[in-house]
C-alpha cells in the first residue's frame, strides 16, 4: 500500500464519520420535531378537555359556578402559548435543516459529479449552451 492510499483511506474515513455524524444530528432533530408535533397535540387536547369540563360543571349548576367563565379565556391563553412556543420551535428547527444540513453541511461532504473530468464537464456546459440558447 503506498502512501498516497494511505491518505485516501483516511480521507474516506474522515468523510464517513463526519456523514455519519450528519445523519445522527438529522436524525435527532427529526425526532424532536415529531416530540413537538406530538406536543402540540396535547395542548390542543388538553384545552379543549379542560374548557368542555369547565362547561359541564357550569351546566350542572350555572348559579353557583357561573363565576368560573373568566377561567376559560386563562386555560385557553396558557396552552396557546405553550403551542405556540412548540410552533416556533418546529419553525427554527426545520429551517436549520433546510439551510445548515441540507445547504451546507451536506454539499461539502459529497462531491459534484465529474468534478475530476474537466473535459467533460466542459462538454456539458457546452451541450446545456447550444440545447437552451436555441430557444
Amino acid at each position: 500500500m503506498c502512501p498516497n492510499d494511505f491518505i485516501r483511506d483516511s480521507e474516506q474515513k474522515y468523510l464517513d464519520i463526519k456523514m455519519a455524524a450528519i445523519l445522527a444530528e438529522y436524525s435527532l432533530l427529526r425526532e424532536e420535531i415529531s416530540n413537538r408535533s406530538k406536543d402540540q397535540l396535547v395542548c390542543v387536547t388538553g384545552s379543549v378537555t379542560a374548557v368542555s369540563l369547565l362547561l359541564v360543571v357550569i351546566a350542572a349548576s350555572p348559579g353557583k359556578y357561573l363565576g368560573l367563565l373568566i377561567v376559560i379565556p386563562w386555560i385557553l391563553c396558557i396552552f396557546g402559548i405553550i403551542w405556540c412556543d412548540h410552533a416556533h420551535g418546529l419553525h427554527l428547527i426545520a429551517k436549520y435543516i433546510r439551510e445548515e444540513i441540507e445547504q451546507k453541511k451536506i454539499p461539502r461532504l459529497i462531491p459534484p459529479p465529474f468534478a475530476d473530468n474537466i473535459l467533460f464537464s466542459s462538454f456539458c456546459y457546452f451541450f446545456c449552451w447550444l440545447l437552451f440558447s436555441s430557444f
